[in-house]
């Protein structure tokens, strides 16, 4: 006779089925959950780079319209004689008969210690201040998006020469102010 077969048992136990691996219920939930975190950051990035963009153009418009107030200043402290004219069409077409007490050009002449004559327009036309230099440099500078802060950007009170103007932004409205009399009024 033989011997009876031995039946070995395995020891192995079976993995609960919660242990086994990852369920369709909880792979889709973590997609979605990390959709909605990707969805979030997407959104604060972007309204993080918009409000830089904002912040850079104000920072521009401030500069700009700094120096431009600063150039007007000077002008007009510096000059040896200024005018005020409707626009620069009228300055253009005839400077002595044309001068007014308020306007949108602003005319300041001044010498160099050598004699030679500078002239410096400003003027405002079409949402542009300009500022044009007619000397040996003829410089020419321009700022957009500007308006009048009152009916014009230039006004004259007792010889006193006031520019007032504003810079439009995304964000919002910049002013500046520019005063001063020429040096023979002083």
């Amino acid at each position: 006779m033989r011997p009876k077969p031995t039946k070995f048992r395995c020891s192995r136990s079976r993995v609960p089925v919660s242990r086994a691996g990852f369920a369709l219920a909880e792979v889709l939930s973590a997609i979605v959950l990390g959709a909605l975190i990707l969805g979030v950051a997407a959104i604060a990035f972007t309204a993080y780079l918009k409000r830089a963009w904002a912040d850079q153009t104000i920072a521009q418009a401030e500069s700009m319209g700094s120096r431009m107030a600063a150039s007007i200043t000077a002008a007009m402290k510096t000059s040896s004689a200024w005018s005020i004219y409707p626009d620069k069409a009228s300055y253009l077409a005839d400077p002595l008969n044309s001068v007014s007490a308020q306007g949108n050009a602003l005319v300041c002449q001044t010498r160099t210690a050598s004699g030679q004559s500078i002239v410096i327009l400003f003027a405002y036309d079409s949402g542009q201040l300009i500022r044009a230099q007619a000397s040996t440099t003829n410089k020419t500078e321009s700022i957009s998006n500007v308006s009048p802060i009152s009916g014009s950007v230039f006004n004259q009170n007792m010889g006193l020469v006031s520019g007032g103007f504003a810079i439009e932004t995304p964000v919002e409205r910049l002013t500046f102010y520019a005063y001063g009399s020429s040096l023979h009024m002083r």
